[in-house]
This record gives C-alpha cells, structure tokens and sequence, in this order.
C-alpha cells in the first residue's frame, strides 16, 4: 500500500469504494485499473485521517480472511479502529416472549451466539497481538442484515464499512439478495467492497 497525494492506494485483486455524493464517473467515487483501488484519504497537507473507525461485518466464512487482510492495511496507514461485526436475525414479534425463545438456550439462535461469539473472540485477540486497536460485537437484529448494518455504523460514527462483494447468481441471488449491494444503496457512509 502506498500514500499517493490525499488517496491510498491498495494493491489488491479488485476493489470499489462508493462514497455518496459522488459520481460512479468520479475516480473518487469508484477506481478500477491495473488491479489497485484509490481510496479517498483526507487532506494530508493539514493532517486529515479520513478513516478513524472502521466497521467490518463479518460471516464466518474463508472470505473473512480477505476483507480482513485489506482492512489491516487501511488500519495501519490510517491508524485507525477496527470493529468486527457479526449478526444474527431473528423474526419480528410484537411480544418480547416470542423474541426471546428465538434466542434461549438450545434454540438456533443461542447456538450461532455461541458460535459467533467463541469466533469473534479468536479474532479479536489474534488482531490484538499483530498491534491493531480491535474490538468486536455480536448483534441480535430484526431487520434485515444490510439494514442493521448501516444503521449500526451511522449511528456509532464509523467513517468506512469494509465487505467483501460476494458474487451470487441465480438462485441464490434471488433467495438471498445482495447484502453488500443493499448497503451500498442504503449507506451514507463510504463502503469499501474487496473480491477474490
């Protein structure tokens, strides 16, 4: 990675950032060439960090590894804090008992918070001793996930939303939706996308 003028440049297989406000023409808004991504910086004449607290969903799965590598990229340049994010979605109910059999002991719920928590934790310390400033959190939400995403970071004054952008098709594209799309439209917030 390396500082060019007030961007950073990340050497990575592909990434987008989207940051609203700005036109997909922009190579603000959206750089794709020779495999690097120019992210928008600050004003480095003045000291500007532009990225001071970092969210990172997470899924439990192998592409955790990527977003994360790049995200420690970000997170040393910029000196900035990272939070490792995971959610779990229960169904809306108007009565809090039906909430919480969702979540009791035994049930689903309780076992993915048990799951993800036990994980998370791996993480967090394992970030701790590389010397990143880290912390992680486990949501139970009744939104949909891009949703509580956004919301979770708008509302916690997070300045970028790092995912990685998986690619769907078909059937599962139509199941499942397209988190990482959801929050892009939805987010106030820079996000940053990273592929395999």
């Amino acid at each position: 990675m390396k500082l060019v003028k007030n961007y950073v440049t990340l050497t990575i297989p592909i990434c987008w950032i989207y940051s609203r406000g700005l036109t997909r023409d922009s190579h603000e808004s959206e750089t794709l060439f020779d495999f690097d991504c120019t992210v928008p910086y600050g004003d480095t004449s003045r000291g500007d960090v532009m990225y001071k607290r970092i969210l990172v969903p997470l899924d439990g799965t192998p592409n955790d590894d990527i977003i994360l590598e790049h995200v420690k990229d970000l997170a040393r340049q910029h000196r900035a804090e990272l939070t490792l994010l995971q959610l779990y979605r229960i169904m809306k109910a108007d009565e809090p008992f039906m909430k919480r059999v969702q979540m009791e002991i035994g049930s689903l719920g309780y076992q993915a918070k048990q799951k993800a928590e036990a994980y998370l934790a791996e993480r967090e310390s394992s970030m701790k001793k590389e010397g990143f400033e880290v912390s992680a959190i486990f949501l139970v939400v009744e939104d949909p996930e891009a949703d509580a995403i956004v919301k979770y970071a708008e509302e916690n004054g997070f300045d970028l939303i790092a995912l990685t952008n998986q690619e769907r098709g078909g059937i599962s594209r139509w199941f499942f939706g397209n988190i990482e799309e959801r929050v892009r439209r939805r987010s106030s917030l820079p996000v940053l996308f990273v592929s395999k």
